[in-house]
Protein backbone atom coordinates (compact mmCIF):
# COMPACT_ATOMS: atom_id res chain seq x y z
CA UNK A 1 0.00 0.00 0.00
CA UNK A 2 1.07 3.44 -1.01
CA UNK A 3 0.80 6.36 0.99
CA UNK A 4 1.61 9.59 -0.33
CA UNK A 5 1.93 12.92 1.42
CA UNK A 6 1.45 15.28 -1.28
CA UNK A 7 1.93 18.63 0.94
CA UNK A 8 5.29 21.11 -0.19
CA UNK A 9 8.58 19.79 1.07
CA UNK A 10 8.97 23.35 2.92
CA UNK A 11 5.48 22.48 4.97
CA UNK A 12 6.35 21.72 8.46
CA UNK A 13 4.93 17.92 10.33
CA UNK A 14 4.59 14.74 8.52
CA UNK A 15 1.06 13.10 8.36
CA UNK A 16 0.59 10.44 11.05
CA UNK A 17 -1.21 7.68 9.28
CA UNK A 18 -2.93 4.65 10.90
CA UNK A 19 -3.58 1.44 8.44
CA UNK A 20 -6.40 -0.93 9.55
CA UNK A 21 -7.30 -4.15 8.16
CA UNK A 22 -10.69 -6.48 9.04
CA UNK A 23 -11.77 -9.46 7.90
CA UNK A 24 -15.28 -9.85 5.98
CA UNK A 25 -16.59 -10.07 9.30
CA UNK A 26 -15.41 -7.20 10.33
CA UNK A 27 -13.04 -8.34 12.98
CA UNK A 28 -9.88 -6.73 13.65
CA UNK A 29 -6.58 -8.25 11.75
CA UNK A 30 -3.91 -5.93 12.43
CA UNK A 31 -2.90 -2.21 12.12
CA UNK A 32 0.08 -0.32 11.41
CA UNK A 33 1.05 3.25 12.07
CA UNK A 34 3.71 5.45 9.97
CA UNK A 35 4.61 9.32 9.33
CA UNK A 36 4.34 10.31 6.16
CA UNK A 37 6.70 13.49 5.76
CA UNK A 38 5.75 16.53 3.20
CA UNK A 39 6.21 15.84 -0.55
CA UNK A 40 7.39 11.43 0.40
CA UNK A 41 5.84 8.12 0.08
CA UNK A 42 5.89 5.57 2.27
CA UNK A 43 4.83 1.68 1.42
CA UNK A 44 2.86 0.00 3.58
CA UNK A 45 3.91 -4.18 3.27
CA UNK A 46 -0.20 -5.88 3.45
CA UNK A 47 1.18 -8.96 3.51
CA UNK A 48 3.86 -8.67 6.57
CA UNK A 49 0.77 -6.90 8.26
CA UNK A 50 -2.55 -9.15 7.69
CA UNK A 51 0.09 -12.58 7.55
CA UNK A 52 -1.74 -15.16 6.64
CA UNK A 53 -5.31 -13.61 6.68
CA UNK A 54 -7.11 -16.37 3.79
CA UNK A 55 -10.13 -14.29 1.88
CA UNK A 56 -11.19 -11.07 1.25
CA UNK A 57 -10.38 -8.43 3.98
CA UNK A 58 -11.05 -4.47 4.25
CA UNK A 59 -8.73 -1.84 4.56
CA UNK A 60 -9.41 1.53 6.55
CA UNK A 61 -6.66 4.81 6.25
CA UNK A 62 -7.08 7.62 8.72
CA UNK A 63 -4.92 10.61 8.60
CA UNK A 64 -4.38 14.01 10.62
CA UNK A 65 -3.50 15.39 7.26
CA UNK A 66 -4.43 15.16 3.69
CA UNK A 67 -2.96 11.99 1.66
CA UNK A 68 -3.15 10.18 -1.44
CA UNK A 69 -3.56 6.14 -1.08
CA UNK A 70 -3.55 3.34 -3.31
CA UNK A 71 -3.61 -0.34 -2.68
CA UNK A 72 -1.53 -2.09 -5.30
CA UNK A 73 -2.15 -5.94 -6.14
CA UNK A 74 -0.05 -8.43 -7.60
CA UNK A 75 -1.50 -11.28 -8.71
CA UNK A 76 1.28 -14.45 -8.74
CA UNK A 77 3.53 -12.27 -6.99
CA UNK A 78 5.69 -8.88 -7.89
CA UNK A 79 6.25 -8.85 -11.25
CA UNK A 80 9.74 -6.56 -10.38
CA UNK A 81 10.91 -10.26 -8.17
CA UNK A 82 9.42 -12.65 -10.84
CA UNK A 83 5.94 -12.54 -10.71
CA UNK A 84 4.04 -13.56 -14.11
CA UNK A 85 0.21 -12.50 -13.12
CA UNK A 86 -1.19 -8.83 -13.69
CA UNK A 87 -1.86 -5.88 -11.60
CA UNK A 88 -4.54 -3.51 -10.43
CA UNK A 89 -4.13 -0.66 -8.18
CA UNK A 90 -7.42 1.05 -8.23
CA UNK A 91 -7.40 4.79 -5.54
CA UNK A 92 -8.92 4.42 -2.16
CA UNK A 93 -12.74 5.78 -2.39
CA UNK A 94 -14.25 7.83 0.37
CA UNK A 95 -16.30 5.61 2.87
CA UNK A 96 -19.33 7.63 2.77
CA UNK A 97 -21.02 6.46 -0.46
CA UNK A 98 -24.65 6.52 -1.42
CA UNK A 99 -24.37 5.14 -5.46
CA UNK A 100 -21.83 3.59 -7.56
CA UNK A 101 -21.78 3.11 -11.32
CA UNK A 102 -19.83 0.49 -13.39
CA UNK A 103 -19.98 1.28 -16.85
CA UNK A 104 -18.27 -1.94 -17.55
CA UNK A 105 -19.18 -5.10 -16.02
CA UNK A 106 -19.07 -6.94 -19.73
CA UNK A 107 -19.15 -11.30 -19.16
CA UNK A 108 -17.25 -12.11 -22.30
CA UNK A 109 -14.42 -10.01 -24.35
CA UNK A 110 -14.81 -11.86 -27.41
CA UNK A 111 -14.53 -15.55 -26.83
CA UNK A 112 -12.88 -15.19 -23.47
CA UNK A 113 -15.30 -15.26 -20.36
CA UNK A 114 -14.52 -12.60 -17.64
CA UNK A 115 -14.90 -13.02 -14.29
CA UNK A 116 -16.48 -10.17 -12.60
CA UNK A 117 -16.78 -9.57 -8.89
CA UNK A 118 -17.74 -6.24 -6.72
CA UNK A 119 -17.33 -5.69 -2.98
CA UNK A 120 -19.85 -3.92 -1.27
CA UNK A 121 -18.18 -2.51 2.11
CA UNK A 122 -20.26 -1.40 4.90
CA UNK A 123 -18.04 1.28 7.50
CA UNK A 124 -21.30 1.66 9.50
CA UNK A 125 -22.83 -0.17 12.45
CA UNK A 126 -26.18 -1.28 11.67
CA UNK A 127 -26.41 -3.76 8.87
CA UNK A 128 -27.48 -1.96 4.88
CA UNK A 129 -29.63 -2.86 1.79
CA UNK A 130 -27.84 -2.30 -1.29
CA UNK A 131 -29.72 -2.43 -4.86
CA UNK A 132 -27.81 -3.92 -7.78
CA UNK A 133 -29.26 -2.68 -11.29
CA UNK A 134 -27.83 -4.16 -14.21
CA UNK A 135 -28.27 -3.03 -17.78
CA UNK A 136 -27.69 -4.24 -21.16
CA UNK A 137 -29.43 -2.43 -24.62
CA UNK A 138 -32.88 -2.09 -23.43
CA UNK A 139 -33.02 -5.39 -20.60
CA UNK A 140 -32.16 -4.48 -16.77
CA UNK A 141 -31.63 -6.86 -13.90
CA UNK A 142 -32.53 -5.54 -10.45
CA UNK A 143 -30.84 -7.31 -7.31
CA UNK A 144 -31.12 -6.71 -3.76
CA UNK A 145 -27.68 -7.57 -1.39
CA UNK A 146 -27.34 -7.34 2.58
CA UNK A 147 -23.80 -6.08 3.65
CA UNK A 148 -23.82 -6.66 7.96
CA UNK A 149 -22.12 -3.52 9.20
CA UNK A 150 -18.22 -3.40 8.87
CA UNK A 151 -18.45 -6.14 6.57
CA UNK A 152 -18.25 -7.38 3.14
CA UNK A 153 -20.61 -9.10 0.41
CA UNK A 154 -19.23 -10.53 -2.33
CA UNK A 155 -21.67 -10.19 -5.56
CA UNK A 156 -20.98 -12.62 -7.94
CA UNK A 157 -21.83 -10.53 -11.11
CA UNK A 158 -21.85 -13.50 -13.72
CA UNK A 159 -24.63 -15.53 -11.49
CA UNK A 160 -26.96 -12.45 -10.92
CA UNK A 161 -26.45 -10.63 -14.51
CA UNK A 162 -26.36 -13.78 -16.62
CA UNK A 163 -29.65 -13.40 -18.79
CA UNK A 164 -28.03 -9.75 -20.04
CA UNK A 165 -25.53 -10.35 -23.50
CA UNK A 166 -23.18 -7.83 -24.84
CA UNK A 167 -21.91 -4.62 -23.05
CA UNK A 168 -23.05 -4.31 -19.38
CA UNK A 169 -23.36 -1.69 -17.36
CA UNK A 170 -24.35 -1.48 -13.24
CA UNK A 171 -25.52 0.66 -10.82
CA UNK A 172 -25.63 0.43 -6.94
CA UNK A 173 -27.39 2.29 -4.25
CA UNK A 174 -28.17 1.97 -0.56
CA UNK A 175 -31.49 1.50 -0.11
CA UNK A 176 -32.70 3.66 2.72
CA UNK A 177 -33.70 2.54 5.63
CA UNK A 178 -36.28 5.23 6.50
CA UNK A 179 -36.97 8.80 4.78
CA UNK A 180 -33.46 10.83 5.36
CA UNK A 181 -31.02 7.97 6.21
CA UNK A 182 -27.40 8.57 5.71
CA UNK A 183 -26.54 4.81 5.22
CA UNK A 184 -23.46 4.61 3.10
CA UNK A 185 -20.73 2.15 1.81
CA UNK A 186 -17.79 1.45 -0.63
CA UNK A 187 -17.67 -0.44 -4.00
CA UNK A 188 -14.67 -2.25 -5.66
CA UNK A 189 -15.71 -4.43 -8.78
CA UNK A 190 -12.84 -6.64 -9.74
CA UNK A 191 -12.66 -8.53 -13.33
CA UNK A 192 -10.64 -11.21 -14.54
CA UNK A 193 -9.85 -13.45 -17.10
CA UNK A 194 -7.60 -16.17 -18.24
CA UNK A 195 -6.83 -17.68 -14.39
CA UNK A 196 -5.88 -13.97 -13.41
CA UNK A 197 -3.75 -13.28 -16.43
CA UNK A 198 -5.55 -9.47 -17.02
CA UNK A 199 -6.59 -8.13 -14.04
CA UNK A 200 -8.49 -4.82 -13.44
CA UNK A 201 -10.00 -3.05 -10.47
CA UNK A 202 -12.53 -0.44 -10.53
CA UNK A 203 -13.99 1.88 -7.99
CA UNK A 204 -16.48 3.26 -10.05
CA UNK A 205 -17.69 6.43 -10.51
CA UNK A 206 -20.12 8.93 -8.66
CA UNK A 207 -21.93 11.07 -8.29
CA UNK A 208 -24.04 9.07 -10.61
CA UNK A 209 -27.22 11.12 -11.24
CA UNK A 210 -26.57 10.42 -15.10
CA UNK A 211 -26.55 6.96 -15.02
CA UNK A 212 -30.19 6.79 -13.06
CA UNK A 213 -31.85 6.72 -16.55
CA UNK A 214 -31.58 2.52 -15.77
Amino acid sequence: MDIINPAPASTSGSATVTVSFLDASGNPINSQQVQVDPSTRETVAVNDVVQTQAGVFSTIVTSDRPIYVERPTYYGGNPTNGGTYAVENPAGAPAGLQEVAFPYLDLTNGTATVTQTVYLYNPGTTTITVRGIYASANTTVVKTYSVAANSITTVNVNTDAATLKGAIGGVFEVVPSYSGSSEAFVALALSNQNGYAVVTGDQGTYPISAALGF
